[in-house]
């Protein structure tokens, strides 16, 4: 069953799109909405439910409401009280659409469920909503000194039907001194490593999701700039989805700067995911 964590805003309608098509990829195409009651969306919150109900019917998804009632409680708490204690569990929600403190997610909900929910949640910022949740194009950046592909694959598993490429990039972050010093032949060296760290990624990939129906590549960059990297890439791949693992610890973003530019100009939507066994 897919989870997710509705706030009655315009993105969580959109972010809705996105939740409905993984509950379709699963075998059980469940959606169990969770909503804790807030005033100031509460007009409105039963025309945007009826139209989330719709598209699941028509998608042949089973839409189950949970409301709660709303009071002065932390959200994130009342969310994570409904969430099963299960490692197997996907719960989709939606970042910041406006910048609070110039941040996008930090100090958020979704963040705080980041950091507490088990299983795998998926933070999404749609810029592209058009697209209703059907991206074709993804873009994964993995950090060479810790290509772990394994917090992926269940938001992998759930857009695969979805998916016509995915583009794997391994970013070798470097210091601005350090590259400029870096030899032509030292940067070549070093990049071919991480190409044949990318191959194998992508093989490892591969046969994770038994070998799936849309196009796989790999490459991998130096650079001395992660966010200006990934977008850069993005755009000249023509992504319509970048996927980047949040970090870890109370308040999830170890890479916290670098998600943050991510989710502030993106020119496609971004899913900010992470795992807890």
């Amino acid at each position: 069953m897919i989870h997710f964590a509705y706030d009655g805003s315009l993105n969580g309608d959109w972010v809705a799109h996105y939740a409905a098509r993984f509950a379709l990829a699963t075998p059980a195409r469940h959606l169990r909405l969770l909503h804790v009651r807030d005033d100031t969306v509460a007009s409105t919150l039963d025309e945007r439910l009826a139209r989330i109900d719709e598209e699941c019917a028509q998608l042949g998804v089973t839409l189950e409401r949970d409301i709660l009632a709303g009071d002065d409680g932390d959200v994130s708490e009342r969310l994570l009280a409904r969430l099963p204690d299960d490692p197997r569990a996907l719960l989709v929600a939606g970042t910041r659409w406006r910048p609070r403190n110039q941040s996008y997610l930090a100090h958020s909900v979704t963040a705080r469920l980041l950091a507490r929910a088990r299983g795998t949640v998926v933070g999404l910022r749609v810029v592209n909503p058009g697209f209703l949740g059907q991206p074709g194009t993804m873009l994964l950046p993995l950090v060479a000194a810790t290509p772990r592909i394994g917090a992926a694959l269940p938001l992998l598993q759930v857009i695969a039907p979805d998916l016509r490429e995915l583009q794997l990039l391994l970013v070798h972050p470097l210091s601005r001194l350090r590259l400029q010093m870096l030899g032509a032949g030292a940067a070549s060296r070093l990049l071919a490593e991480d190409r044949l760290l990318a191959a194998d990624l992508e093989e490892e990939l591969r046969t994770a999701l038994a070998s799936p129906d849309f196009h796989l590549d790999a490459t991998a960059v130096l650079c001395d700039d992660q966010a200006a990297e990934i977008l850069a890439v993005a755009r000249r791949l023509h992504s319509r989805l970048i996927a980047v693992q949040a970090g870890h610890g109370a308040e999830p973003l170890g890479n916290a700067h670098m998600i943050e530019r991510l989710l502030a100009n993106p020119p496609c939507d971004v899913a900010v995911f992470g795992t807890r066994a």
